[in-house]
This record gives C-alpha cells, sequence and structure tokens, in this order.
C-alpha cells in the first residue's frame, strides 16, 4: 500500500526485478519509463534511471541510455531531496568506456557543470563537478583533489551529500586546509547522522588532530572511527595510524594490538595488511627481537608483493635484519633477489639495497 512507501517501493521493484532477471527488457525499460513518471520524488528515482539507461543499453542503444541519464540529471540533478543522484552519476561512467569516450565524458561534465554554475543551480553543477573530479582521479590525481577542494563553498551541509562531502573535505585536508577540513567532517557528522561517511569524517579529524600533535585527541577519533566502521575501509586505516601514533608515544604493546587487529580483520585489503606487517616489523625490531622482525617483514613482501612501496621497504628491512643476524649469505640472497625484480629495482628502498650488497660483496672473500 502507498501508506507505506518503502513497502510499496520494495514491491515495485522486485517486479522490475523480475523483468529483467527474465531478459525482458523492453518491459523492464517500460517498467522503469512509468516508475519515474508516476514517482517524481521517490527515494529510489536514480535507481529507476539506471536501471532503464541499463535496459535500453541491452537493447543497443547506448546513446539512448546516456541521454536518458543526462536527461533525469537535468530534470532533478539540482533537487538536493533527490535522493541516489550520486549513484545515478557513478553509474553514468559505466556508460562511456575506454579512454575516448571518458575524455568525452569529462568534456560533458565540465561543460554541463559550467552553465549550472552560470544558472545558479548549485547543487546540480556541485554534482557534476565532483563526478567530473572522480573521473578525472586515476589519471590526474592532483588536478582531481583541486577541483574537489575548490567545491568547499557550494557545499550545503543540511542538504548535500555525504559522500560528497566527505571527499572534500579529504581533499581540504590534503591541501592542508585543516580548517574548512574540519568544519565540513564536523558539519558531516552533524547533519548525516546515519551516513557511512561519518567514519570518514572521524578518520579525517583524527589525522588533522595528529599533525597538530593532538596525540590524546588524534587517539580518540581513530577509536570513534574504529568503533564506527562498518566498511573495514576507515577503521583499518585508523587502526593503522594509530598503531604508527602509538609507537611514537613508546606504547608497543598497544601499537602492536592495533596492527594485529588489521592482520586479523576480514575486511582489511591487502594493503592494508601489508602496512600493518610493515609496522610490526619495525616494532619488533624496536624490542630487538630480529627473528620475529625478519617474520614480520618476509610476510609483508610476500603477501603484499602488489604494493610495492611497502614490499620494497619490506625487503630492505628484511636483508638488514639478517646483517644484524649475521647471516650475510642469507641477505646477500635477499638484496639480490629483490633487486632482480624489476618493479622494485627503481623504487628508493632499492638504492640502499644496492649499497648494502656492493658492501656486503666488497667485503667477501
Amino acid at each position: 500500500p502507498r501508506e507505506e512507501p518503502k513497502l510499496w517501493e520494495e514491491a515495485q521493484f522486485k517486479e522490475g526485478e523480475a523483468l529483467r532477471k527474465l531478459g525482458r527488457h523492453e518491459k523492464a525499460r517500460d517498467f522503469y519509463e512509468r516508475y519515474i513518471k508516476d514517482n517524481p520524488r521517490s527515494r529510489r528515482l536514480a535507481e529507476a534511471a539506471m536501471w532503464q539507461s541499463r535496459m535500453v543499453q541491452q537493447l543497443g542503444q547506448p546513446e539512448a541510455a546516456r541521454d536518458l541519464v543526462w536527461s533525469t540529471l537535468e530534470k532533478h540533478g539540482d533537487d538536493p531531496a533527490s535522493e541516489g543522484i550520486e549513484d545515478l552519476l557513478d553509474g553514468l561512467t559505466k556508460l562511456y568506456r575506454g579512454e575516448q569516450e571518458t575524455r568525452v565524458l569529462s568534456l560533458a561534465l565540465e561543460e554541463k557543470a559550467a552553465a549550472a554554475r552560470k544558472a545558479e543551480r548549485r547543487t546540480l553543477a556541485l554534482r557534476l563537478a565532483w563526478l567530473e573530479a572522480n573521473v578525472l582521479r586515476s589519471d590526474s590525481p592532483s588536478r582531481s583533489r583541486t577541483m574537489l577542494y575548490n567545491l568547499a563553498g557550494l557545499i550545503d551541509p543540511a542538504m548535500h551529500h555525504p559522500r560528497i562531502m566527505a571527499d572534500v573535505a579529504d581533499a581540504c585536508r590534503v591541501a592542508n586546509d585543516h580548517k574548512r577540513a574540519s568544519q565540513i567532517y564536523l558539519d558531516l557528522r552533524k547533519w548525516q547522522p546515519r551516513a557511512l561517511e561519518r567514519e570518514r569524517a572521524a578518520f579525517g579529524l583524527a589525522m588533522i588532530a595528529a599533525a597538530a600533535n593532538e596525540r590524546d585527541k588524534a587517539l580518540e577519533w581513530f577509536d570513534r572511527c574504529i568503533a564506527e566502521s562498518l566498511t573495514g575501509a576507515s577503521g583499518n586505516d585508523a587502526q593503522l595510524e594509530k598503531g604508527a601514533l602509538l609507537r611514537g608515544m613508546k606504547k608497543p604493546k598497544e601499537a602492536v594490538a592495533a596492527l594485529t587487529a588489521v592482520t586479523t580483520n576480514r575486511l582489511a585489503t591487502s594493503q592494508q595488511k601489508a602496512r600493518a606487517l610493515l609496522g610490526l616489523g619495525h616494532l619488533a625490531l624496536d624490542a630487538n627481537d630480529l627473528s620475529l622482525a625478519a617474520k614480520h617483514f618476509q610476510r609483508c613482501y610476500l603477501s603484499g608483493a602488489k604494493w610495492k612501496d611497502t614490499a620494497a621497504e619490506a625487503w630492505l628491512q628484511h636483508g638488514k635484519v639478517l646483517e644484524k643476524l649475521k647471516d650475510e649469505t642469507a641477505a646477500l640472497n635477499i638484496y639480490r633477489e629483490m633487486l632482480a625484480k624489476n618493479d622494485l629495482a627503481a623504487l628508493a628502498p632499492a638504492r640502499e639495497a644496492r649499497e648494502r650488497l656492493a658492501k656486503l660483496e666488497g667485503g667477501a672473500p
């Protein structure tokens, strides 16, 4: 019944899902088109528009699919109450494949965002520019961050999406505009109390406190981030930074606990686990437990080989530990094996590895 809008919408979308699974693309397209027309304020409007565009794409009409998304954005993109527009924008990137089409999308976003600004359609301008920055992130990270930073003045924390707020706040933090970043993070937590991005805001506030050498405050925010983390991403990053901070505060037991929590967390990525193992290796070195340090460094580069910077540092540290253990033959083999890997040989740790290798070889009988 329409008196229960969430249940009613769920029932409607079950019908659309059934049509999709049965491969009845034309009927599914018509279903979503009708839904959008009859329910312009639906919280699932963007989802309906995206599925409609995908059905059109399945029917061999990619240009029409794109036009549907652009039309939806033009009609509803300036309304902050239109939920799901950000998801619709994310889906738009899937309709532009390859380098050339991505450039076409980027130019279109730039032109449409400029037109929205000129027409004082503030929310639409913000959303389009945010997506343009995300499209540029992989090829031009610096330009992407600059674009996000410049969006700070368009944000209304009471209305705009927490993902946009978190991305913009992160860009401000990286640019060392900590005052502006802090305000956006705090506004996000105030106005979006149920958003997943709350954990990102807590992490950002912790990093700002740590940069200001406010260690107790930083630890408090790291702990909030960890407690609130549902996705694992920010929570595990918080554990990593917390471990590094505690190591600097000469609290090795607590630091080991923080980093160990990352290695056993099922939501932690391989990169996060590699960073945790590298940190645990350094903590073992601090405690002069050379055998344990060697094990951590070896685990780091074996399990996290794809994360080149972290792996290269682990290879180097493993060799240095073996030197301290007076096992020069093993150290020589580690340095040689590391430098034989082309993807590691050009990184900074390789320079020291070459120097240590030359010294060991020069001293060999």
